[in-house]
């Protein structure tokens, strides 16, 4: 039995939407964090390997062997890669949404 006016309604729906955009906020912000130590890694992402060029380094071939080739491919690379960050941010955020419990 409720005495206010407001007792009948369920406002479980307003918390739900809420809470689901506080979780795609959270994750926004994660996303970008990520996306700007890629673009300009600090020396903590340098030390540990997670740049692009580190990450390509098969692909890319030595440095000292072939210097033009090298560059033009880490040039390349480094583009495409940014590119595609704006992309991910919808695919990041579902393969999370499947995470949650």
């Amino acid at each position: 039995m409720g005495f206010g006016v407001f007792d009948e309604y369920n406002y479980s729906h307003l918390v739900e939407a809420d809470m689901a955009a506080t979780i795609e906020l959270i994750y926004t912000i994660a996303y970008i964090l990520i996306s700007i130590c890629l673009i300009a890694p600090p020396t903590e992402f340098v030390s540990a390997g997670l740049t692009v060029q580190n990450m390509f380094a098969p692909l890319l071939g030595s440095e000292d062997l072939n210097f033009i080739y090298h560059h033009i491919k880490r040039t390349s690379t480094t583009v495409v890669v940014h590119s595609f960050l704006p992309l991910g941010k919808d695919k990041y955020y579902a393969i999370i949404a499947k995470c949650e419990v």
